[in-house]
């Protein structure tokens, strides 16, 4: 479906085919994994060094921020938040893997698509303020007419960049099994 309304966009909005595929391979390459994984602690570090990371422990506590470092026994967290407040050290926390739970991880994809649809979105917010403003009449343009054709413009690029970011924005749930 989503390919399909990318597509129909892109010939409505008259973007060249070429930049339809570029946006569509970009896509289909940076796709980031998707869904639940499940994994022995000891791997667990070198799935998460260096993201930003939320993390539930075996204990209950509840954890968000950045790994610094890692290895098979355990994390090094640049503790953003966590729940109940105060339960890991700050700024850094170190936490053997076997006490972590799951793992939220966002993963972002290729920058191409935000990139395509915001353009695609600039054109036909252009395209449509023009129309709706009259701005094709015997009179010529006016202020409030070059108005809504920039403001549709800009409106439209912002929907489409902030759409396209979200279209390759996933988030996996890593489950961690204690044994190594």
């Amino acid at each position: 479906m989503r390919r399909a309304l990318s597509f129909v966009l892109s010939i409505c909005l008259g973007l060249p085919l070429s930049l339809y595929a570029e946006a569509k391979k970009a896509l289909e390459e940076s796709q980031p994994t998707k869904g639940t994984l499940r994994v022995n602690s000891g791997s667990l570090g070198a799935m998460v060094v260096g993201e930003k990371i939320k993390m539930m422990l075996r204990d209950g506590t509840y954890a968000e921020g950045k790994v610094s470092s890692a290895s098979l026994e355990e994390i090094t967290l640049r503790v953003k938040k966590t729940e109940p407040k105060g339960r890991l050290a700050r700024p850094e926390a170190v936490i053997p893997a076997r006490s972590i739970s799951v793992v939220y991880l966002k993963r972002r994809g290729s920058a191409a698509v935000p990139v395509v649809l915001g353009i695609g979105g600039f054109l036909g917010g252009m395209l449509v303020g023009a129309l709706a403003s009259g701005f094709y009449s015997s009179d010529g343009p006016t202020p409030a007419m070059l108005g809504a054709t920039w403001g549709g413009a800009i409106g439209g690029a912002v929907a489409g960049g902030y759409g396209g970011a979200k279209i390759v924005e996933q988030t996996v749930t890593i489950n961690v099994n204690p044994d190594n």
